[in-house]
């Protein structure tokens, strides 16, 4: 009686396993490393009282022709977000560990977290998924929201002296990453 137990258990883990060669597999990180232009981020507060915040357009330099785009550098054990400050010469940069996970799935953990939501709002990890064709990163359903300091948000996003801002803003953010952007 036990071998009849036996067999249908081993056969539901065996189809239950891993198949690496299935589409929506963890992403190679050889493949997906690289260097990638930020082509859009932006943070959308939940609710309907606050208005969502372009970051890229508040944030980066983008009308200097001799400041080059702010960028994603991606390797398999690292990463470096680099953009220089509207008005500015000098470059900021985060730094993170990445993980290549299921489903094409690529999180990014910040190292100094408070300091990337103070910034840019990021979340202390941001999950993107990759896409081969045409190559890009983008934020994925799984980006879970997060809360971000309320008078960061309201400074970049021009309502310093709206008394509906409070002290910590929950919103998601929505990213895409691109070999060079449009």
């Amino acid at each position: 009686m036990r071998r009849w137990l036996v067999l249908p258990l081993l056969l539901l883990a065996t189809a239950c396993g891993d198949d690496s060669t299935s589409p929506g597999t963890t992403p190679d990180p050889a493949e997906v490393s690289g260097i990638y232009e930020i082509c859009s981020l932006s943070f959308d507060p939940e609710g309907s009282l606050l208005p969502a915040v372009d970051v890229a357009a508040a944030v980066f330099e983008r009308d200097n022709p001799q400041v080059p785009p702010p960028r994603l550098r991606l390797d398999p054990d690292a990463f470096q977000l680099t953009y220089t400050p509207s008005g500015r010469f000098v470059e900021s940069q985060f730094r993170g560990t990445p993980r290549f996970a299921s489903e094409n799935t690529v999180r990014l953990r910040f190292t100094e977290a408070a300091r990337a939501a103070n910034e840019l709002l990021l979340p202390a990890e941001l999950v993107l998924t990759y896409q081969a064709t045409p190559r890009a990163l983008t934020t994925t359903p799984q980006q879970r929201t997060h809360e971000v300091p309320g008078p960061e948000y309201a400074r970049l996003a021009g309502v310093q002296n709206d008394p509906n801002v409070p002290n910590r803003v929950a919103g998601r953010l929505s990213a895409r990453f691109a070999p060079s952007c449009p």
